[in-house]
C-alpha cells in the first residue's frame, strides 16, 4: 500500500491553466508560437474558424477542424468589441486529476478547451492536443470539475471557450526515494 501510495503521489500531476497568459489573436503571422491554439485569444471571432494547431509531434485529437467547428450552435458569436475591452473565458481553478492506473510517470502535455456559460458553468470540454494518448477522459473530467470566469465583452458576462494547458510532472527521482522522517 505504501509502494502505491509513493507511485501515486509522484505520478499526480500538476495542472497548469494558463488562460491569462493567452495573448490576442495572432493567425498566421508566421511566429509559429503564436499559432498555437492553446496560445490564441478566444474572445476574438477570428479565431473561431481556424484549425486547432498543435505543437508538432502531438497527437491532434480535432484535426483540420476549428473551434467554431467543435464547439458548433452552442458557442455562440461574441461581439465585435475591441481586444482591450474583451476577455476570454478562463479557469480559476483546476479540477483534480488522477492519473489511470497503469500510466508510466513521464512527462505528458495536454491542451483543453472547455466550453463555459455566460454563469461560469463549464457546458462542455474537448481535449485537442496531447503528447501522449490515454490522457483524455481524465482531462475531460478534470476540466468540467474546474471553477472558470466567463468570458467579458465591456464587462458583460457570455458563454466563450477557455483553453487550459495540463502538464503531467513526474516528481524528480530523489523526491519519489526519500527516506521517511522518523
Amino acid at each position: 500500500m505504501r509502494m502505491f501510495a509513493a507511485l501515486l503521489s509522484a505520478a499526480l500531476a500538476v495542472p497548469a491553466s494558463w488562460a491569462n497568459d493567452v495573448p490576442a489573436a495572432m493567425p498566421e503571422n508566421g511566429d509559429p508560437a503564436r499559432q498555437l491554439s492553446s496560445r490564441r485569444d478566444t474572445s476574438d471571432n477570428a479565431v473561431r474558424t481556424l484549425p486547432v494547431r498543435c505543437k508538432p509531434g502531438d497527437l491532434e485529437r480535432h484535426p483540420g477542424r476549428s473551434l467554431g467547428d467543435i464547439f458548433g450552435e452552442d458557442w455562440p458569436p461574441q461581439p465585435d468589441v475591441p481586444a482591450e475591452r474583451r476577455q476570454p473565458a478562463r479557469s480559476v481553478k483546476s479540477g483534480s486529476l488522477h492519473l489511470p492506473a497503469g500510466m508510466p510517470a513521464t512527462r505528458m502535455v495536454v491542451v483543453s478547451a472547455t466550453l463555459v456559460a455566460a454563469d461560469g458553468r463549464p457546458l462542455r470540454a474537448e481535449v485537442l492536443c496531447a503528447s501522449q494518448g490515454g490522457l483524455d477522459s481524465t482531462v475531460r473530467r478534470a476540466a468540467m470539475r474546474s471553477r472558470y470566469e466567463p468570458a467579458r465583452f465591456d464587462g458583460v458576462p457570455m458563454t466563450g471557450v477557455a483553453m487550459q494547458v495540463w502538464r503531467f510532472l513526474p516528481r524528480p527521482e530523489q523526491d519519489r526515494l526519500r527516506p521517511a522522517a522518523r
